[in-house]
């Protein structure tokens, strides 16, 4: 802004490659704010897609869209908390708004809806998304 910059051309001999994330990198945990979630599904989309475990299957999730809430009273339930299956998507509580996924891939490879996924799987309202592998980050939302 002060016009006072400079430019530095970056050393390829000191430079690296940071390449696509992997599954590690990739898995959802729902204790973590809606900003948090919304960026980590929306930088693994397409490929490798973020991901959560749903009834004991891995499924990535893919078209999030975020919804902050100015009020803790606006919020619709505990992290990781279905609070609307609606418009063929389904849409997640969380801390300080929620998401609403569009898209998911099953473990079988299958993409549909998030709404005919939770359809098939016979989930509802109120029904809560499975802890990340690090269950000490949910415990302490709790």
């Amino acid at each position: 802004v002060a016009g006072q910059h400079t430019e530095q051309v970056q050393d390829e001999q000191k430079a690296s490659y940071e390449g696509w994330c992997k599954d590690r990198e990739a898995e959802v945990n729902w204790a973590a704010h809606a900003e948090v979630v919304h960026n980590l599904i929306r930088g693994c989309d397409p490929s490798p897609g973020a991901w959560t475990v749903v009834k004991g299957q891995q499924t990535r999730l893919y078209e999030s869209r975020l919804s902050l809430n100015r009020r803790f009273a606006d919020v619709d339930g505990k992290p990781g908390t279905i609070a609307a299956i609606a418009n063929g998507a389904v849409r997640i509580a969380l801390q300080g708004g929620s998401v609403e996924i569009g898209r998911v891939r099953t473990e079988s490879g299958r993409k549909l809806t998030a709404a005919a996924f939770a359809t098939n799987l016979g989930l509802k309202v109120g029904d809560l998304f499975e802890c990340p592998s690090d269950a000490e980050a949910c415990e302490a939302a709790e």
